[in-house]
């Protein structure tokens, strides 16, 4: 199964993140939702899910908070798993919210209040998107451009507040991913197989478990961690499209060997061979990179 036109959100995560507009920075702009429109059961968001739990790293299921640790926000009851979740949803819980009023991203696009499966997620662009299925969050990925700027419309008209600050499209298209000859990213490894969840070693993908992300085939090496990535993309596709970081920060573009890598500030950087030793011993080469990429992608 594939999925076409994914946004590609992991190298933007820092270096085009003003394009991500928060709702704490359009407090004076926009006016608050009538939570009364909010997909609510009693006033509980998420069916009790623990908001927090789908933005944690290397979490694969969420789970189901605490009536006894409820938190209530603007009107709406959140539960939590237990009482450190429940401070960092108090340190800033605007940012848990989930889009919509917590409706299916999907149907939303169609101007549609559809109830959702609250373990049917995606978290892109540091927001939280519920579905009413695996299948409409997958058919959602597979279009997200379109279905954001749709939802985003739609959901103006429900609520009277614009919710475009939610996740605003990219279009990184014009700037190509590196792939092998096969048109696989990473040389067709697993790409969250690199990562400490998933035991932190490369591992070949299967032909059989791919998903297609802006012309590039990513392959996995079991469904697990297929669900893994797609249910936070930002966390595993590689910076710099995944071409090396070193060539990167030395101005050009270049090809890599898969089992050359490092996860650092929680991003997959891919290396030609040996370039990654030269990189851990120059601290200067991660700024260079990220300046070398930015004006690439300004370029284009």
């Amino acid at each position: 199964m594939t999925f076409r036109r994914l946004t590609s959100l992991a190298v933007l995560a820092t270096l085009l993140s003003a394009s991500f507009v928060r709702a704490q920075d359009q407090e004076e702009e926009f006016p608050e939702p009538d939570r009364s429109v909010f997909n609510l059961d009693e006033g509980l968001a998420l069916g009790g899910f623990d908001p927090v739990g789908y933005f944690e790293e290397g979490q694969f299921r969420v789970k189901k908070g605490k009536k006894k640790l409820a938190v209530d926000y603007e009107g709406v009851t959140y539960h939590f798993r237990d009482k450190k979740t429940k401070a960092v949803f108090e340190d800033g819980p605007s940012r848990f919210e989930p889009a919509y009023g917590g409706y299916c991203a999907l149907a939303m696009a169609e101007g549609e209040k559809v109830g959702v499966e609250p373990e049917a997620f995606a978290v892109v662009g540091g927001t939280l998107f519920l579905f009413s299925g695996l299948e409409q969050r997958d058919q959602w990925l597979g279009s997200i451009d379109e279905q954001i700027a749709a939802a985003n419309l739609e959901w103006r008209r429900i609520s009277g507040v614009d919710d475009s600050l939610r996740a605003v499209p990219i279009d990184e298209s014009a700037v190509d991913f590196q792939t092998n000859d096969d048109g696989l990213i990473a040389g067709g490894y697993d790409v969250v197989s690199y990562f400490p969840e998933a035991g932190g070693k490369p591992k070949k993908g299967s032909s059989k478990l791919t998903v297609t992300f802006r012309g590039a085939d990513y392959a996995f090496s079991g469904r697990k961690t297929m669900q893994m990535f797609l249910q936070r993309p930002d966390r595993y596709v590689p910076a710099y499209h995944g071409y090396c970081a070193y060539a990167i920060a030395k101005g050009s573009l270049a090809q890599i060997d898969p089992r050359s890598f490092l996860i650092e500030d929680g991003r997959l950087l891919l290396f030609y061979a040996g370039t990654d030793n030269t990189w851990q011993r120059d601290e200067s080469l991660a700024e260079k990179a990220e300046s070398s990429w930015r004006r690439r992608l300004q370029q284009n």
